[in-house]
């Protein structure tokens, strides 16, 4: 009897992975912050401009050149901020201005890292994108403020307060 119960467990699995899973269309729902950066890596190819990295760790500073390479890399970690993930599907409320100048996207869930995303218009091109990001547990807290401009540069804010230890902050600008 157990062998046949577990036999056809076993022929349900099998038919199930021979299916053809079903395909959604990948719609945007919200802002795609990985179209917008995206685009700007798509405007820097080619481009042989220099920028000047800012960074500052505590009440150290440090600044440096880069080249589009290393601004390019940069600009690809903030994907993982990107608020249309399938994972966070109608977790984030909209709110804009009149004049649609200003829009918001506030989470509704609060296992998601990023809080809010702001895009500032300047007409109908993007200004500004402003990202929050807070994790907390037990352990520690860390926040992070994260502003994209359409001119391939960025500010990264971080704090982060381990329990028990000195709060640590990181500040990075680039300028070009």
């Amino acid at each position: 009897m157990i062998k046949k119960i577990i036999f056809g467990i076993a022929i349900l699995f099998f038919t199930n992975a021979c299916q053809q899973a079903k395909v959604e269309p990948n719609t945007i729902a919200n802002f795609s912050l990985k179209g917008f950066i995206d685009g700007q890596l798509k405007h820097m190819k080619g481009s042989q401009a220099s920028y000047r990295k800012v960074v500052k760790v505590n009440d150290r500073f440090e600044i440096k050149n880069i080249d589009n390479s290393n601004l390019s890399e940069d600009l690809k970690g903030f994907l993982s901020y990107d608020i249309n993930k399938k994972a966070w599907k109608n977790s984030f409320a909209k709110d804009s201005d009149v004049n649609n100048q200003t829009v918001q996207y506030t989470a509704l869930e609060d296992y998601i890292p990023v809080k809010k995303c702001v895009i500032n218009y300047n007409g109908k091109s993007i200004k500004k994108i402003r990202l929050f990001i807070r994790v907390e547990n037990n352990l520690f807290t860390s926040i992070k403020i994260i502003d994209l401009f359409p001119s391939n540069t960025y500010s990264y804010y971080h704090t982060q307060q381990v329990s028990g230890l000195k709060k640590q902050v990181l500040f990075i600008k680039t300028i070009r």
